[in-house]
């Protein structure tokens, strides 16, 4: 059973256990995580963007970001589906 402490950045912060069923892909170390209220149409965009890419939304963004600021970034490993 995995456990880790949640920061909802509230004043909460709660611990989740989970039990994992099989491994999942390997992890890219730790992440923080960014919220941001976005006008509709540019939610639409950035959505379709990343599927005309084949890629998540938060590669699209992460390496967009990634790129502003000249850090390096390391998407995700496609998730198989069943």
């Amino acid at each position: 059973m995995a456990c880790r402490y949640t920061d909802s950045g509230r004043r909460d912060t709660r611990l989740v256990c989970v039990e994992r069923k099989k491994p999942g892909p390997k992890g890219k170390g730790p992440r923080r995580e960014i919220r941001s209220r976005l006008p509709e149409a540019l939610y639409e965009a950035i959505h379709a963007e990343a599927a005309r890419r084949g890629v998540t939304i938060n590669d699209l963004v992460g390496e967009n970001l990634a790129e502003l600021v000249r850090v390096p970034y390391s998407p995700q490993e496609a998730l198989k589906t069943a």
